[in-house]
């Protein structure tokens, strides 16, 4: 039987041409259950001429697979969305144990995310059970372009 290299017709998806991006949906602010236990609370208050600024802060939140959320993250958003502050310092403990810590700026125009620390160039470092992992770790990047 011959292999099929025929390329694929994506009928099943709409035209590009009809594409209208939009921002995602997010959700209320208000106080919200974890599933095993706990509570997040969203909430939002206007900040720098135009920004708004969103936190989600975890108090013993057990989410499905048991891991038990204790901190905060945020985002400051320009009115555009073209460039947001993410801060993260979330303990993770229960099921698995860790952490995600950050604090950058990620402007979506340049397709770029920058430390806010110019004395720790790894703005955002999340750990599970051990493994340790950096968004956007240079030595990561450079080991990936070698092996390509």
């Amino acid at each position: 039987m011959a292999e099929d290299t025929s390329t694929p017709n994506p009928n099943w998806a709409p035209k590009l041409s009809t594409y209208v991006a939009t921002n995602p949906p997010l959700p209320d602010t208000g106080t919200y259950a974890g599933p095993g236990g706990g509570t997040a609370v969203v909430s939002e208050a206007p900040g720098a001429a135009g920004h708004t600024i969103r936190t989600v802060s975890y108090t013993d939140y057990v989410n499905e697979d048991g891991m038990i959320l204790n901190g905060t993250e945020s985002t400051d958003t320009t009115a555009s969305q073209a460039s947001i502050r993410y801060v993260a310092d979330i303990t993770v403990t229960g099921t698995h144990t860790g952490y995600l810590e950050g604090d950058v700026i990620i402007n979506k125009l340049t397709r770029t995310i920058t430390s806010t620390d110019p004395n720790n160039p790894t703005p955002i470092t999340f750990s599970l059970d051990g493994d340790t992992q950096i968004l956007l770790d240079s030595n990561n990047i450079q080991e990936a372009k070698a092996n390509v």
